[in-house]
């Protein structure tokens, strides 16, 4: 037998009945008293390093796309890639071809998307002339020449280096598309 009081306390901010304190017999010594002690810290999960390059024309995300590739992988390891065309007198044929690259490329693609971080974005305007949109999500760029983006520039012209920068990036991705993505067969 325990031997529990029987008398309650009411704590009165809480509203609320409970015993009051009694040592316990079974209890030969107390309780330590902690000092100091901190709790263990949570770790965020690594991120996963996926990468999405998407690249669209025409620029004004007001009209149906006539021709959008799409890189999806992760860094060191291959990627697939999607080119989806919409073609014909009012873009009612749908082609799509689809294939991957290999690790190689898809580091070379991450080095050579790294200088757009930071260039001019304009949601409103085809500031690099090709009406083609770039948007780019990484790990080390997040970009996206149709939007306002964080930490680029402001709305400005691009230098005329941005714009071949620009232009060389958008045709690389063109070539690389044309190498690896092969239509789909049924």
């Amino acid at each position: 037998n325990l031997n529990l009081p029987t008398s309650k306390t009411i704590l009165p901010h809480l509203n609320i009945a409970t015993p009051k304190s009694t040592p316990c017999p079974l209890q030969t010594t107390p309780a330590p008293h902690i000092t100091n002690a901190t709790m263990p810290r949570s770790m965020a999960p690594p991120p996963s390093g996926e990468f999405s390059v998407t690249l669209t024309k025409p620029f004004s995300s007001t009209s149906t796309p006539s021709s959008q590739i799409s890189i999806i992988g992760e860094p060191n390891r291959p990627a697939t890639i999607k080119h989806t065309q919409r073609v014909g007198a009012e873009a009612q044929t749908l082609i799509i071809k689809e294939g991957s690259i290999d690790a190689e490329d898809s580091n070379e693609l991450m080095d050579l998307i790294k200088p757009l971080a930071g260039f001019p974005s304009d949601p409103n305007s085809d500031i690099y002339g090709l009406d083609t949109r770039l948007d780019l999500a990484t790990f080390e760029v997040q970009w996206d020449n149709g939007e306002e983006v964080e930490g680029a520039e402001a709305k400005s012209n691009p230098t005329d280096e941005n714009k071949q920068t620009f232009k060389d990036v958008v045709e690389s991705i063109e070539a690389l598309t044309r190498q690896k993505a092969k239509q789909r067969t049924s």
